[in-house]
């Protein structure tokens, strides 16, 4: 399983929608595109799965170029871009069963897929009604299920909990996490805590430009507040990365526990008034973007 993105441009006019945008994603696991509504995530999908053509550059998925050779790079991809929109005189059953005919499948294993993905996006119960009855939620839940027929091992998903009440977006959630231990995921979000549950790796995009790549350490950053002055910590493991008067950004070796470090922390002379996790993706969401912002 494998993703890789070499220069890739597209330009609308004088509007430059994507900017030289270079980046690899192997293997199993979470790739999150993460930047602000018009920041060029769409567009960048919609590339990678032969929607629209870029400008300049390259997608190659599993070594296959896309633009060359869509059929062969996209037979192992499912995907989801903005929001699914489907006849309106057909029921959910029917664009699944369409979708499963696409991808090659006879009608019988379409049958035993469509069950087994509408189960997975939970929307099995409203699949015999009529889709122009469906809510902007239950589209985006066969919208989900079409993207997974056919099992396929890289899956492409442009903000897939938009439009979904708070129940729906963590049974989603909850969907990807248990997928991205064999597949390779690449979704778009706007949301940082979204951001931080689901990655791996994360992509920061602004204005069309890659600012930021990189793996994700969760749960290893910690924030503590309180009286620093002539105060360090000493233990093994555990790195000072940032200070200042009354703040202290640490990061962790996985096999220190919390409370190692507050005792530690106390030892030093410190009084703690805060101990907590630090997001480091919003860390480096309020930097980099901000530093595009302010450069242009």
């Amino acid at each position: 399983m494998k993703i890789s993105v070499r220069g890739v441009s597209k330009r609308y006019g004088k509007i430059l929608a994507l900017d030289r945008i270079s980046f690899d994603a192997n293997g199993n696991g979470c790739l999150v595109l993460l930047g602000p509504n018009g920041a060029g995530k769409t567009t960048l999908m919609k590339v990678m799965t032969n929607i629209i053509r870029p400008s300049s550059g390259e997608v190659r998925i599993n070594d296959v170029n896309v633009r060359e050779n869509p059929g062969r790079a996209l037979s192992g991809v499912g995907a989801l871009i903005e929001q699914p929109e489907f006849y309106p005189y057909i029921t959910g059953y029917e664009a699944l069963l369409f979708t499963g005919m696409i991808r090659g499948l006879s009608r019988q294993e379409c049958e035993a897929e469509i069950d087994r993905v509408s189960s997975l996006a939970h929307c099995k119960d409203y699949l015999k009604r009529r889709t122009r009855e469906y809510s902007r939620g239950m589209k985006q839940r066969v919208g989900l299920a079409a993207a997974l027929i056919g099992n396929p091992d890289i899956i492409i998903l442009d903000e897939p909990t938009f439009g979904l009440d708070p129940n729906g977006m963590m049974e989603i959630r909850e969907i990807i996490l248990e997928l991205k231990k064999k597949k390779l995921i690449l979704l778009s979000t706007h949301l940082i805590y979204e951001a931080e549950m689901l990655a791996d790796q994360i992509a920061i995009i602004d204005r069309g430009r890659l600012i930021h790549f990189g793996p994700v350490e969760k749960e290893r950053y910690l924030e503590v507040r309180g009286k620093m002055d002539g105060i360090n910590i000493r233990l093994e493991g555990v790195e000072i990365i940032r200070k200042s008067a009354d703040n202290m950004i640490i990061k962790k070796n996985e096999k220190i526990e919390n409370w190692e470090i507050i005792r530690a922390l106390e030892a030093s002379g410190i009084k703690i008034e805060t101990f907590d996790y630090y997001s480091l993706i919003e860390d480096l969401y309020r930097k980099h973007v901000s530093q595009s912002d302010a450069e242009l």
